[in-house]
């Protein structure tokens, strides 16, 4: 990356990586989705092909095309509200809160609790604040273990249902036991 740029980043810019063909005879185009903001969180736009290097199996790879995205991921935010999480829960509050605010308003945002059990408090929207009041009630709620495995479940059933063309699931989790029915 140039001068001047930030190393701990996280504009949203789609690369276009070609990786020849393997003998399984894949597609040889992978689509790579980054975020890039600068030290004070703020987008970095105007950023070409010249700014990236993609290796992949220790070769690198040829850069096809770079280009802001057009189309807003669906996030499903899994939050850990077992016990585990009471220790540090101002942190983890702001943590969850802060993203939400990240993220929502750009990205649809569903708000997902995995203590006690799976659940889905808030379904995809870009309601930042209806996300952040539904956080708020969230924090340590249960005194058993973390749902995470059956809160991915239910997140991966209801973004199905949707047919979403950039899903992602984001868990916030401590040292909790997994108690979820599936494994």
């Amino acid at each position: 990356m140039r001068a001047g740029f930030s190393r701990g980043v996280t504009v949203a810019v789609w690369l276009v990586v070609a990786v020849a063909a393997s003998a399984a005879a894949q597609s040889g185009q992978r689509d790579v989705y980054v975020t890039v903001l600068d030290t004070d969180g703020a987008p970095i736009t105007g950023l070409t092909r010249d700014y990236f290097a993609v290796r992949e199996d220790g070769r690198d790879r040829d850069l096809v095309g770079v280009a802001p995205l057009s189309i807003p991921m669906h996030v499903a935010l899994l939050v850990d509200t077992s016990l585990g999480t009471a220790v540090a829960a101002d942190a983890y509050r702001t943590a969850v809160t802060d993203f939400i605010g990240r993220t929502a308003g750009t990205h649809h945002v569903a708000l997902y609790s995995c203590g006690e059990r799976a659940l889905r408090v808030v379904p995809f929207t870009q309601d930042a604040p209806r996300l952040k009041e539904a956080a708020a009630g969230l924090f340590a709620r249960s005194a058993g273990g973390s749902y995470l495995l059956d809160a991915v479940d239910l997140a991966v059933n209801d973004m199905e249902g949707l047919r979403l063309e950039r899903p992602l699931i984001v868990a916030i989790t401590t040292e909790s036991v997994e108690a979820s029915a599936k494994s």
